[in-house]
């Protein structure tokens, strides 16, 4: 049994190690055994909500197949249950409770090209593909699923901040890779797509980008895209359309509802591969062209598999479990594999990010920035674990990253932040009680006076959801705000979080305000 006393003492330890250089870190044959106890397909049934893809630890990327994109169990793009394929997009939620994201999907096929994904039900009407759980394969950095209908077999590895898909498709006349720009988690009764736009650089390259509004509303995302080998024609669509192909240094584009596509044709030949590399990102096309440039300058799929593996292994050795009981391992195992997909990073490699003003910025040397804070669900235990064993750096760019969102956004300190745009998900303000607990634990890097400022204004200032009433009137009346009780409980510990860094800087009028506020609680009852 793995008690709370020996996982903290091990976790503590290999906190230690992991800031090490990066030479120090075990040799992969040496950590990669614990890889085999992490299942990535893991929760992609019942109501679990994660993704089976490829990803790096924290990585911007996640390269997943799509079985879906609408309903609360489809979240993360994918359910265990689907018996069909969409394709495979670039970006996924694990195990959040709201659905966005699955941008640019790719899908290869042969046969007359379908402009539509067509239904679960009838999937021969659209360019989906059958798919067996036995012909899928998952592990950390890696999937591989055999599209059925094709007969192509589509292998997904990643970086940081870009994917590369492999398909060895059989010989055929008609092969083509389709681009779907409209596809995405489906918003509800609204357009998703804001604005899109597709451009054609050279013969072997597609970029572009969108604005989304389905849980993120104006959300920036950008890519640029390149193929292995020249397809023979590539056909542009708008609102499933031909049109003529956008000239060199111009775009074909659309606004609300813009329904932009791509399809790449290519002749093949029994077991031949061709390769797509995609780099994204938040700040443009440009900025997504210099991810890949930096990331993914060859099509070496195999070297690109093994460095995410490395990575992984590193991740997931950071804790070693002895048990008897190997479903425990893969139970612990796989959790810390979810652990480390997010937050995820959201910065481009030259250190240009989109912040939650909307506006570009840039970092300073060394720094990173990222997103995807699922702060009510993740300050209790994930964001503790966090400062348990991942390095000084990591945490420090976690905070530092929370204060420049708190003083960008329109509305504040964080609350469920994705992809530069603020959902407002959730109760309670709890970026500063992921902020407070790094701070109070000593973590260097982090500019405190900055953070101590944004978590102030929100405790002492800002009239956000309740929080007038409860300065003034040390409760939250239920008929003036919703969720009135669970929004002052929130606020007590958020109070007695941010106590803690006044004390630390020496402001003890404030850290005394702080904690009168903490007991709040005690005016509510029954």
């Amino acid at each position: 049994m793995l008690t709370r006393r020996r996982f903290i003492g091990t976790a503590a330890a290999a906190g230690v190690a992991v800031q090490l250089p990066a030479f120090a870190l075990p040799a992969l044959d040496a950590s990669e055994g614990v890889l085999r106890y992490v299942d990535p397909c893991v929760a992609t049934g019942g109501h679990g909500h994660c993704y089976p893809g490829a990803t790096v630890p924290f990585g911007a990327v996640q390269l997943s197949p799509d079985t879906f994109n609408s309903g609360w169990d489809w979240c993360s793009g994918y359910h265990a249950s689907d018996t069909s394929i969409m394709g495979f997009s670039h970006t996924h939620l694990s195990g959040t409770g709201c659905g966005d994201l699955l941008d640019f999907l790719v899908m290869a096929g042969t046969g007359p090209v379908k402009l539509v994904p067509g239904p679960r039900n009838a999937p021969e009407t659209g360019y989906r593909s059958r798919y067996d759980h036995k012909d899928e394969v998952a592990s950390p950095g890696y999937y591989s699923v055999l599209l059925k209908d094709y007969n192509i077999r589509a292998e997904l590895t990643a970086t940081d901040r870009t994917g590369l898909d492999r398909y060895t498709f059989p010989a055929s006349e008609q092969a083509y890779l389709i681009l779907d720009l409209a596809h995405g988690y489906d918003g509800g009764n609204k357009p998703n797509v804001l604005s899109a736009e597709l451009i054609h650089p050279a013969p072997d390259t597609l970029a572009g980008g969108r604005r989304t509004q389905a849980w993120g509303v104006g959300r920036h995302v950008y890519f640029t895209l390149q193929v292995s080998k020249q397809p023979t024609r590539i056909v542009f669509y708008q609102d499933d359309k031909e049109v003529a192909a956008p000239a060199a240094g111009a775009q074909l584009s659309g606004d609300k509802g813009a329904n932009l596509k791509a399809v790449l044709y290519f002749t093949t030949h029994a077991n031949e591969q061709i390769l797509v590399r995609t780099g994204i990102s938040a700040v443009g096309a440009d900025g997504a062209a210099k991810n890949l440039a930096a990331e993914m300058p060859d099509w070496n799929f195999d070297r690109v598999h093994q460095q995410a593996r490395a990575r992984w292994a590193a991740q997931i050795g950071k804790i070693s479990v002895t048990t008897a009981n190997e479903a425990h391992k893969t139970t612990f195992y796989s959790a810390l594999y979810h652990m480390s997909l997010g937050p995820t990073l959201f910065d481009d490699a030259d250190g240009h990010y989109r912040g939650m003003d909307g506006q570009v910025h840039s970092l300073s040397a060394g720094q990173r920035n990222y997103t995807t804070f699922s702060c009510w669900d993740t300050f209790r235990a994930a964001h503790p674990a966090y400062t348990l064993i991942e390095s000084n750096a990591r945490i420090a760019d976690f905070v530092n990253t929370l204060t420049r969102m708190a003083e960008q956004s329109p509305v504040g300190m964080a609350v469920w932040p994705l992809h530069g745009t603020e959902t407002g998900t959730m109760t309670g303000y709890h970026s500063a009680s992921i902020m407070a607990e790094a701070i109070s634990k000593g973590f260097t890097g982090i500019d405190v006076d900055r953070a101590y400022a944004a978590m102030r204004k929100r405790a002492f200032d800002d009239d956000y959801r309740g929080l007038g009433y409860f300065r003034s009137m040390h409760y939250i009346p239920a008929d003036k705000e919703s969720e009135s009780v669970s929004k002052a409980f929130e606020y007590c510990y958020n109070a007695w979080a941010v106590a803690h860094v006044a004390q630390k800087l020496g402001k003890t009028a404030d850290a005394s305000a702080l904690m009168a506020q903490s007991i709040y609680y005690r005016n509510f009852f029954d």
